[in-house]
């Protein structure tokens, strides 16, 4: 039975927008907490530790809250606790945001922990600090992302394609090197990142493909195609209608 990635970009920008915008929301709201937050690398460390404690609270209150139904007096105490975390949470954030690059090996390793909103944090925190960068800066972290890439994991490879698509121009040469891979849904999901990034559609290159010569030459094509482009290349910007 020949296997159909069915894509789903509204989802994608959808997880994008809130991965972009609720940060900068949150940051402009949080001006005076960020300020605070701003303290240097020593602080990294204890910084990281309170956001993932926060991170357990929140997936806590989380499950309490979905047993009240709305308007319910519990529940909206419950709602209020959470929304007090969820902005002691961003705010954490802000301040890692802010001190950049120092944060990359902090976030590498929560890409190891075995909680899944954990790692969740740290591939967002990966992909805002390290926007904006050179490639010889941001080598690792494309490497690390595309490594994690999972296979039938909708939900957190969207995440992981929203990183990279922060990255930007860095990630893309790797990217291509993803549409070789032997996992259809990893090929599946770097072409479709592939396709948002570059707003082209690359009809000669098709994931299901099972013919690897075949595909290669698609792959050849599309390096081709980056090699004379990439010198004006710049991110597509997409409408949220």
């Amino acid at each position: 039975m020949k296997l159909i990635l069915q894509y789903n970009l509204l989802l994608f920008f959808s997880i994008l927008l809130i991965l972009g915008c609720s940060v900068q929301n949150k940051k402009d709201q949080s001006l005076k907490t960020n300020d605070q937050a701003r303290t240097g690398d020593k602080d990294i460390p204890s910084l990281i530790s309170n956001l993932k404690i926060i991170n357990q609270k929140l997936h806590s209150l989380s499950e309490k809250k979905s047993v009240y139904k709305i308007g319910d007096p519990e529940g909206k105490k419950l709602d209020k606790e959470y929304e007090l975390l969820d902005e002691q949470a961003y705010e954490i954030l802000n301040g890692l945001f802010n001190i950049g690059s120092p944060v990359i090996p902090y976030a590498k390793e929560m890409l190891k922990d075995s909680d899944s909103n954990s790692r969740f944090l740290a591939v967002l925190i990966l992909g805002e600090v390290s926007k904006n960068r050179e490639e010889k800066e941001v080598k690792e972290v494309i490497t690390e992302l595309l490594k994690i890439l999972p296979s039938e994991e909708r939900e957190f490879a969207i995440n992981v394609m929203g990183a990279l698509f922060k990255i930007g121009k860095p990630a893309i040469p790797y990217i291509i090197n993803q549409l070789g891979n032997q996992d259809f849904y990893k090929r599946s999901y770097a072409f479709e990142l592939l396709q948002i990034m570059t707003a082209e559609k690359f009809d000669c290159y098709k994931p299901e493909d099972t013919n690897v010569q075949d595909r290669q030459k698609a792959i050849e094509m599309i390096r081709e195609w980056w090699e004379k482009n990439k010198a004006e290349w710049k991110i597509p910007q997409y409408k949220n209608n």
